[in-house]
C-alpha cells in the first residue's frame, strides 16, 4: 500500500508530466478559461492514459519484445492511442451522446497529446510491470488534471491583472507556467520526507 501512494504522489506532484517533464504543454496554453472544457480534456486524457497503458503493455511484452521488433514501439504506441481515442469517441457517441457534446473536440485532441505517449515510453519500455504501469498512469493522469485545473485559475487571474501590454497573452502565461513549474520542482524531497525512501 505504501508503494501505491509513493507512485501516485510521485506522479501527481514530484514527477508531474507537464510541469517537471514538459510533456502535454500544448493543452496548457491552448485552453481557455472554460472550466467545463478543462475538466473534459483532463478526464479524457486520464481515461486514454489508463486504457492505452492496459493495451500497450501486453502488446509490448507479448508481441514486440519476443519477436525482436521492440524498436517499433513508438509507432505501435501511437497506433494504440489513436485507435483507443477513436473507439472511445464511437462508444461515447453511440451510448452517451450528451457527453460527446460536452467533450467536443477535446477527446480527439487526446490522440496527439505527447503526455500519453511519454507515459507509455516511460513505464512500459523501462520494464515496469503492469500493476506499476497502471498506478503510474492513474497518477500521471491526475497530475495532468491538477495542473490544468490550477493553470485555469492562474490564467484567469493573469488575464484580469493590470500588466503592461507587452506582457499580455502568451508572454504572461509562459512566465506563470515557469513559476508554477518551479513550485512543482520544489516538491522533489516530498517523497523522501513522507515515506523515508
Amino acid at each position: 500500500m505504501k508503494d501505491f501512494f509513493y507512485i501516485i504522489i510521485g506522479a501527481v506532484l514530484v514527477n508531474n508530466v507537464v510541469m517537471v517533464k514538459g510533456l502535454g504543454i500544448c493543452p496548457l496554453f491552448g485552453q481557455g478559461n472554460d472550466s467545463r472544457a478543462v475538466h473534459g480534456l483532463s478526464a479524457s486524457v486520464l481515461l486514454i492514459m489508463l486504457l492505452s497503458t492496459a493495451c500497450a503493455w501486453p502488446v509490448y511484452r507479448i508481441l514486440l519484445v519476443p519477436f525482436g521488433i521492440d524498436y517499433m514501439e513508438t509507432i505501435v504506441f501511437v497506433l494504440i492511442i489513436a485507435g483507443l481515442v477513436q473507439l472511445a469517441e464511437i462508444l461515447i457517441e453511440r451510448f452517451l451522446p450528451g457527453l460527446r457534446g460536452k467533450l467536443g473536440i477535446y477527446l480527439p485532441l487526446t490522440a496527439s497529446n505527447c503526455a500519453v505517449l511519454g507515459l507509455l515510453e516511460q513505464n512500459i519500455t523501462a520494464g515496469r510491470d503492469l500493476a506499476y504501469s497502471m498506478i503510474s498512469a492513474l497518477g500521471t493522469g491526475l497530475g495532468f488534471w491538477l495542473v490544468m485545473f490550477l493553470f485555469e485559475g492562474i490564467r484567469s487571474r493573469v488575464d484580469a491583472a493590470d500588466i503592461p501590454e507587452s506582457f499580455r497573452g502568451t508572454a504572461s502565461y509562459l512566465i506563470a507556467a515557469s513559476i508554477m513549474g518551479l513550485s512543482f520542482m520544489g516538491l522533489t524531497g516530498l517523497l523522501d520526507g513522507l515515506f523515508g525512501m
